[in-house]
């Protein structure tokens, strides 16, 4: 085109580029742990891939959706506290629990969310989202019957080993870094693919439309609520998931260690 300038044909370039490189940033997280052997810096790569889950899951709410969310983490916590309860109580299996997690983080998001998002002014579902995470935090330093309050629980079951193909094993209990380190890479790819495909349908639009103005997406028959519903109960179960997957990881959970998302970090340096 005759009017296209520099800077539309180099965002037109690097859109083209994107799939590519998006591959790319996956080879060489794949093929990263045939290079690095430490287990310190695996450690390190396993609590960064949990963090860009969580980045990319909430960026769905807020960055999409228009969502401003401040209760993220207790969807988190959720999902770590439950897969590790049904695992130690119900002797459930870990892959079981990991997907358990997040379907029960997004049951709760939904009891909350219904009633939040209904909302139209982004502070008061800040402030509500903030309040559900610290009535979490504080019933799970309470309830010490199931929890343990603030003594945490420990003795969470790793993940069960398991055959590749009925020919590689596939070894958690011994402590390696490496089993863990793709399970997370694989969480944290199925994340991105399903909210890639999300927001690039009719979907992903209606997310955009009502982040840039409510009224308008309502007058062209968004249902306001509806949508909102579907990223806050996506980006939860996602969430759920990596708490679960934390939870599974580390062996050992704290209430402040998983709803309060300044803390846990102390807590991971350990593994």
């Amino acid at each position: 085109m005759k009017n296209e300038t520099y800077q539309d044909r180099l965002l037109k370039t690097f859109r083209a580029a994107n799939p590519c490189l998006m591959w790319a940033f996956f080879v060489v997280l794949a093929i990263l742990p045939l290079v690095v052997k430490s287990e310190y810096y695996l450690s390190v790569m396993i609590i960064c891939l949990i963090y860009a889950t969580l980045a990319v899951s909430w960026n769905l709410m807020v960055g999409y959706a228009g969502i401003l969310s401040f209760g993220h983490q207790a969807f988190y916590g959720l999902g770590a506290y439950f897969s590790a309860i049904m695992t130690m109580e119900l002797h459930l299996s870990p892959w079981i629990g990991i997907p358990l997690g997040g379907c029960f983080a997004a049951l709760l998001s939904f009891v909350i969310g219904f009633p939040c998002l209904r909302l139209r002014i982004a502070p008061y579902i800040a402030i509500a989202t903030l309040a559900f995470s610290e009535i979490l935090l504080v019933i799970c330093k309470n309830w010490v019957s199931l929890t343990r309050g603030e003594m945490g629980l420990s003795g969470i079951p790793p993940l069960r080993d398991f055959s590749l193909f009925g020919l590689f094993p596939v070894v958690f209990s011994g402590g390696a870094k490496v089993p863990y380190y793709y399970v997370m890479l694989s969480i944290f790819f199925i994340t991105l693919l399903f909210i890639y495909f999300q927001t690039s349908s009719r979907v992903g639009l209606a997310f955009k439309a009502m982040r840039e103005e409510q009224d308008a997406a309502a007058s062209l028959g968004v249902n306001i609520t509806r949508y909102k519903l579907i990223a806050f109960l996506t980006g939860s179960f996602f969430a759920g998931v990596t708490g679960a997957f934390y939870a599974h990881y580390v062996s050992i959970l704290a209430p402040d260690a998983v709803f309060g998302m300044g803390k846990w970090w102390k807590s991971s340096r350990s593994r």
